[in-house]
């Protein structure tokens, strides 16, 4: 991991980017199949009061799964089976909380139309802005969205 801290700075890099979703499985294919990661680890994280406190959740039981992006950005997604009041929360783009991934594409309209086919759905047509920049997003079942832009070639 390279760093440019300087003295008085924290962060030093990103180290992934979380989802919680239903099922593992039904993510990974998603993620590998449709979007083109390749699947890094997979694994059931020791339950107790370590994990409760980092995730704030008390009795949670949590498998994860880390697929490494086309890039290297590197994405977890995690299924928690404990506790049992789980919730599917599915925010519009503009609802406070609501989070998106942004991926650079060759060709926003097969890959529109590959997320579709896998569930997704789109949230309005591609946009192009004068540079030539193509932009559109899409929204998948869980309410997980992602952001494709085709970048002026």
């Amino acid at each position: 991991m390279e760093t440019h801290a300087t003295a008085d700075q924290l962060v030093l890099d990103t180290i992934h980017t979380g989802l919680t979703v239903s099922s593992l499985d039904d993510a990974i294919a998603f993620w590998c199949d449709v979007i083109g990661c390749r699947l890094d680890v997979r694994k059931k994280l020791a339950s107790g009061p370590a994990l409760d406190s980092i995730v704030g959740v008390p009795g949670t039981e949590l498998e994860i799964a880390v697929v490494v992006a086309p890039g290297g950005h590197k994405i977890e997604l995690l299924q928690y089976d404990k506790p049992d009041d789980r919730t599917i929360y599915r925010p519009r783009s503009c609802d406070v909380g609501s989070a998106h991934l942004t991926f650079s594409v060759t060709d926003i309209d097969k890959l529109l139309d590959r997320v579709e086919s896998a569930g997704w759905k789109r949230l309005g047509a591609p946009q192009t802005y004068p540079n030539g920049m193509r932009v559109a997003y899409a929204r998948g079942p869980e309410g997980h969205t992602i952001e494709m832009m085709q970048l002026p070639r």
